[in-house]
């Protein structure tokens, strides 16, 4: 699998920071209990991690999360948006621990579960990696099904064509030849400007037919 590639809308990450204050503020403590001084510096130092961010700046904003984590005044949108920190920095387990945490506690953005499959890939559990990004797709079907009304084959989705690559991966991985195939035809059919699916395809069809002609 490519180095890591999903990203989380920074957008959703922002909308948790502008309603953090207000969040804390509004459970009288039940949360955390600090002072509203505190929780202005700690909305800050959210801030400051998005701006580490967006400058690659991997460590320094995994540094200040982990600061806002320890304050107890944390939302599960944070531990996404940390997860998706360790995974450029490639550090899968604290990744998962923390993609983990966020589903545990009820996140089900779509940028969760291909994080989670690609974490699962990474550390070496295919089992929970298929699940991960068939879960994905699953939901990017039924989210498209909602928008739409149906899955017009006209519609472009990079995303979901992303989603049935990497699973092929894993399934090629586990000796699932055909399902690879099938998920890799899938990813063409959904994005047919899709080079890095065209191209496993075409080696996993040249590789079933050279094994076929040597089995004769």
């Amino acid at each position: 699998m490519r180095k890591h590639v999903y990203k989380i809308k920074n957008s959703l990450f922002i909308l948790a920071l502008l309603l953090f204050a207000s969040f804390v503020q509004s459970v009288n403590g039940a949360v955390c209990d600090i002072s509203p001084q505190e929780i202005k510096q700690l909305r800050q130092k959210l801030v400051t991690a998005v701006n580490h961010e967006s400058k690659g700046e991997y460590s320094k904003a995994i540094q200040l999360l982990e600061i806002v984590r320890a304050s107890g005044c944390w939302e599960p949108i944070h531990a996404l948006h940390l997860g998706d920190l360790y995974m450029h920095m490639g550090q899968y387990a604290d990744a998962l621990n923390n993609l983990e945490d966020a589903q545990s506690k009820g996140i089900i953005e779509a940028e969760l579960f291909p994080l989670l499959g690609e974490a699962y890939f990474r550390v070496g559990n295919h089992q929970k990696a298929e699940a991960a990004f068939s879960t994905g797709i699953h939901r990017s079907i039924e989210e498209t099904r909602a928008f739409s009304g149906d899955l017009n084959p006209s519609v472009i989705d990079p995303a979901r064509s992303e989603l049935y690559v990497h699973r092929a991966e894993v399934y090629s991985v586990q000796g699932k030849r055909q399902l690879a195939i099938k998920d890799l035809r899938a990813a063409v059919h959904i994005d047919p400007y899709n080079s890095k699916a065209k191209a496993q395809l075409k080696q996993l069809l040249q590789n079933a037919s050279q094994q076929s002609a040597a089995d004769k």
